[in-house]
């Protein structure tokens, strides 16, 4: 739902899956870019999205009374949205697979109207900025990123800005808090275990600890929660080519294991 405050209700044994809604949605980008200089970038062009899901998906589930309480709000249905998108990306990282120093600062701004019956429009705003500092002969990094999104005029529900999960607030279920505005910052203390060479697949692996904190805003509310969350595991670089993490993210809803190809930044 909508706000910082709403409640993860567990009663009457509702799981998880009883707030989510399956849906369809492919975005697209089509960008020009250019480099004013070797490690900044601006990139303008059109960016679209096609959204879709069924009646039957939220049938005796959470956003079935959420189309209730919000009848202008289409949560089933289909829509497309198109429109400019133009942003600024500026990269000193010195290992995009494992950074160790630099900056990287990334903003994004679109507006999107849609072509058919609702004829909706919104823009949005999406900013984050990472630095990364590495100590005691290479074997801790620190990692930190600040993330900030906002939205204005008519969007969906899940145009909205959103935190929860692995990119924004790990600890917490995707998309866990919406809003018109969203604010969070992930720490991350990268520690190199050991390197190992081998014939097959060398590489070298190491522990990973972290700390997010994020909320969101959202008009006539009254809040002032911050939702964090923390964990920790391992990662694995085999060639040094490409980083293989496995996290554990808790907090006061969840405990919820994460893996992927690639850092979460």
């Amino acid at each position: 739902g909508y706000g910082n405050n709403t409640i993860f209700d567990k009663s009457d044994s509702k799981r998880i899956s009883y707030y989510r809604n399956r849906f369809d949605l492919v975005s697209g980008d089509i960008f020009l870019e250019k480099y004013l200089e070797p490690k900044f970038k601006v990139f303008y062009g059109s960016s679209s999205e096609y959204y879709t899901s069924k009646e039957s998906n939220i049938v005796g589930r959470y956003f079935e009374e959420f189309h209730q309480k919000y009848p202008s709000e289409p949560i089933y249905g289909s829509n497309f949205l198109t429109g400019l998108t133009g942003g600024i990306d500026y990269d000193t990282r010195d290992n995009m697979a494992n950074p160790k120093s630099g900056v990287h600062v990334h903003t994004r701004l679109g507006w999107n109207t849609e072509i058919g019956v609702e004829r909706r429009n919104y823009t949005k705003l999406q900013h984050s900025m990472s630095f990364y500092k590495t100590v005691a002969d290479n074997y801790i990094t620190f990692a930190n990123r600040v993330g900030f999104d906002a939205v204005w005029g008519d969007p969906y529900f899940y145009q909205h800005a959103q935190i929860g999960g692995e990119m924004s607030l790990r600890g917490y279920n995707s998309r866990r808090f919406t809003g018109k505005t969203a604010l969070y910052n992930n720490f991350d203390m990268r520690l190199k275990l050991f390197s190992y060479s081998s014939y097959i697949v060398p590489g070298t692996v190491g522990a990973i600890g972290f700390y997010d904190v994020g909320r969101v805003w959202m008009s006539h509310e009254n809040s002032n929660d911050w939702h964090m969350g923390y964990g920790g595991g391992i990662y694995f670089m085999p060639g040094d080519l490409l980083t293989i993490q496995g996290v554990i993210g808790f907090s006061k809803e969840a405990t919820l294991p994460y893996l992927r190809v690639g850092l979460s930044f």
